[in-house]
């Protein structure tokens, strides 16, 4: 499993816009699952301009899938001017539900 972590900081301006942003994307790659078998989202409760963004893959592959989406293509020439900062991690899996 291939584990993708997003720390995203919008333009306090914009931050309604891009919650509501995340939340349709992550339902959408959920809803074409593609190898994503959780894409969550959650925004800091102090800072309500910070998002962190937990996406599991089948495989890196997969991940490299959702980034060439159309969807998702669409999704950033909407959002990246509401956006600060991005800071994109990706791990391997080795334990997990499931996993050990």
């Amino acid at each position: 499993m291939y584990v993708v972590v997003e720390f995203i900081e919008s333009d306090p301006a914009h931050r309604a816009s891009l919650r509501q942003a995340l939340l349709v994307l992550s339902r959408c790659f959920m809803d074409k699952k593609r190898g994503c078998h959780e894409f969550d989202v959650g925004q800091d409760d102090l800072d309500g301009s910070a998002f962190l963004l937990y996406q599991v893959y089948d495989t890196k592959a997969a991940h490299v899938a959702h980034m060439e989406a159309p969807e998702y293509a669409e999704h950033r020439l909407l959002v990246d001017p509401w956006i600060k900062t991005r800071r994109h991690l990706t791990y391997e899996l080795i334990s997990g539900s499931g996993l050990a």
